[in-house]
């Protein structure tokens, strides 16, 4: 959306009447602009915003941020996937903090969501008879970069049953558990942090 606007005007050295057709254009640009991500003024709800579209500015941040004295919420494009990202870039703090994580959470029994810092919670169950020594349980998704934590628990498991990770089967895309007693008769559930 392209809008007009003309500075200085009303022009005092001018007659009102040239400057009433510029007069009318730069307020009507005002309600356009209002309307962008605010109810108009017309509504009920006026002035509440209705959205807030921040325009993507590329893998660098935005020019004197750590000048500006106040948090600024912005949008940044990522470098992989290539995409836009919400940051926030807190006041001291030197750096923005990613807010939102790449495509869409996934709101399931085995799934993911993305955590402020431009970090990824996965979690899931895997049915009795699947986890075998060697046999990798897959993530939802590969990690970008690193798995920082993983944590398992039997379902409906008995007190003598004890499920460990294989660190060495441990990898951005899945990961291993071991049984004490060879393929247990028990389903396992798991949660895993990263970036």
């Amino acid at each position: 959306m392209s809008l007009t606007y003309t500075r200085d005007i009303p022009d005092p050295p001018s007659s009102p009447s040239v400057d009433v057709p510029n007069m009318k254009v730069n307020t009507n640009s005002i309600d356009d602009i209002w309307r962008k991500d605010h109810f108009s003024f017309s509504s009920a709800t006026a002035g509440l915003h209705n959205r807030v579209q921040l325009v993507e500015i590329g893998t660098a941040l935005p020019a004197g941020l750590a000048n500006v004295g106040s948090g600024t919420l912005f949008t940044k494009v990522t470098a992989n996937p290539f995409e836009g990202n919400l940051y926030f870039y807190r006041i001291g703090a030197g750096a923005a903090i990613q807010m939102t994580g790449p495509g869409s959470p996934l709101a399931a029994g085995n799934g993911y969501t993305f955590l402020p810092g431009g970090f990824l919670m996965q979690w899931g169950t895997v049915p009795a008879g699947i986890v075998v020594g060697n046999n990798p349980i897959s993530f939802n998704i590969t990690f970008p970069n690193n798995v920082y934590n993983i944590m398992i628990s039997t379902i409906n498991g008995a007190a003598n049953i004890v499920l460990t990770i294989n660190p060495a089967g441990s990898t951005t895309s899945g990961f291993v558990v071991v049984s004490n007693v060879g393929t247990p008769p028990v389903g396992v559930a798991w949660t895993a942090i990263g970036n």
